[in-house]
C-alpha cells in the first residue's frame, strides 16, 4: 500500500518539498547504519529490511529519487542520447 505525502512543490530544495527534517533524516539513516553494522550479516536485503522498517516513506522516496537522478545523469553523461528529458 502506498503511503500519502503532500509535497510542496513550490519548495527551493527536494527535502522541503518532501517535508523532510535534517535532522531526523540523519539520526534515522545513522541508526540504521549503526544497527546494520552490528548485524552478522552482510546480505544487502537485511538492509533493505532494515530501511522499509525504520526509516519514513518521504526519506526513502528523496534518497530513489536522488539515485535515480544520478542515474540519468550519468547516462545521459556517458551516452549523449537522452537529451533534456533528464531535466524535466
Amino acid at each position: 500500500m502506498k503511503k500519502e505525502i503532500k509535497f510542496n512543490h513550490n519548495s527551493d530544495s527536494l527535502a522541503d518539498a518532501l517535508g523532510i527534517n535534517e535532522e531526523s533524516f540523519a539520526l534515522q539513516l545513522a541508526g540504521v547504519m549503526a544497527i546494520y553494522q552490528s548485524m552478522d550479516t552482510s546480505k544487502i536485503s537485511k538492509l533493505s529490511q532494515l530501511i522499509g522498517n525504520c526509516v519514513d516513506y518521504n526519506i526513502i522516496l528523496m534518497m530513489a529519487t536522488r539515485q535515480l537522478m544520478d542515474y540519468v545523469e550519468n547516462f545521459e553523461a556517458e551516452n549523449g542520447i537522452l537529451g533534456n528529458f533528464s531535466n524535466n
